[in-house]
């Protein structure tokens, strides 16, 4: 074998031509290595974030249904106050009546202290109770309230 054959122009371009396809494939095929791996984790992500994002609102609309059930439970509980207050003024009302009807069948002999007892009797009942359902109908307003609150926040 002749050893100048080496020195042969052409023979360099060929081995250099190798050379290069060989580190352009390398890199090529490493390039397409990295771009998997990034695909990969691309999904990954994705998958994490639609897991996430379907747990977001699951706990959403159980807020909302918890929310929605407090306040319905609320309106029961006024409509229950409301229906508490009627036979409350009812039962004052007739207790006012019966005072009525007392000092008027009061005999006339007994004389004016019998008929200014019962009258302010009757008067003090009415601011009594007048207080009473005020003061239940604000206590209740923020019982109400308070429970809205509870019973509508999050729980872990």
């Amino acid at each position: 074998m002749n050893p100048l054959m080496w020195l042969n122009p052409g023979r360099w371009l060929i081995v250099i031509a190798a050379v290069a396809s060989l580190a352009i494939g390398l890199m090529v095929w490493e390039q397409k290595v990295e771009q998997g791996g990034y695909d990969r984790a691309m999904a990954d992500v994705a998958k994490v974030t639609a897991v996430a994002a379907q747990k977001a609102r699951e706990t959403e609309q159980a807020n909302a249904q918890r929310q929605k059930e407090a306040q319905d439970a609320q309106e029961k509980r006024t409509q229950t106050l409301q229906s508490a207050l009627a036979e409350l003024r009812i039962e004052r009302d007739s207790l006012r009546d019966d005072l009525d009807a007392r000092s008027r069948g009061l005999p006339q002999d007994s004389g004016a202290a019998c008929t200014q007892y019962a009258s302010t009797l009757s008067g003090l009942l009415n601011q009594c109770a007048a207080g009473l359902e005020s003061m239940a109908g604000k206590a209740q307003g923020h019982v109400n309230d308070i429970k809205v609150m509870v019973e509508s926040w999050p729980k872990n």
